[in-house]
């Protein structure tokens, strides 16, 4: 997977679609906030190989998850964080794979749900208004159900949306701190 330059022009869907998505979590590591987080950093652009050479695995597959992060490897991992990643004394990182990572490949099926179950919905509801008596009843009430499934989908569809925006700000403001790291 590699990371398109800052300014090329990247649709939403381009920054959105993502196999892979890592982050690193710092947690304490004793005291009274043991295993509480201290912080999450997001990795954009971040993919397998990249943390096998980081960290020196044999092969192009991660052994084991989640990956134990010492302060070494910090340096390896900042070019991928939209912010300076830290960690503190009496802290320990953990580099997790995301694989419920939502996309924007998640969006077309949830909008053609919501089509077909709204085209549905109004089908039952016009068969139910013909029909009358008891079927027609059970053919209204399944049109209700049918037009809360196209709900639901359209909710979905939305918050989808909101996280790929998310995603596609994270990925800009890594694109833009790299950049500037070159500079």
């Amino acid at each position: 997977m590699r990371t398109p330059a800052a300014g090329s022009g990247r649709s939403l869907v381009d920054v959105g679609v993502q196999d892979e998505r890592w982050r690193l979590a710092v947690t304490w590591a004793d005291g009274k906030r043991a295993g509480q987080e201290h912080a999450s950093f997001p990795l954009i652009g971040l993919d397998e190989r990249a943390v096998c050479r980081a960290f020196g695995f044999k092969g192009s597959h991660v052994p084991s998850l989640p990956v134990p992060v010492h302060a070494d490897h910090i340096s390896a991992l900042q070019p991928y964080a939209g912010r300076t990643i830290t960690m503190p004394s009496g802290t320990r990182g953990e580099l997790h794979l995301d694989s419920d990572a939502t996309s924007a490949r998640d969006m077309g099926p949830l909008l053609v749900v919501a089509l077909v179950a709204a085209a549905l919905a109004v089908g039952l509801w016009l068969g139910g208004g013909a029909a009358g008596g008891g079927f027609g009843v059970v053919l209204r009430v399944a049109a209700v159900l049918a037009a809360l499934l196209a709900a639901w989908s359209c909710v979905s569809a939305f918050l989808v949306m909101m996280v790929v925006r998310a995603q596609t700000r994270e990925q800009l403001a890594a694109d833009a701190a790299a950049t500037r790291r070159r500079r």
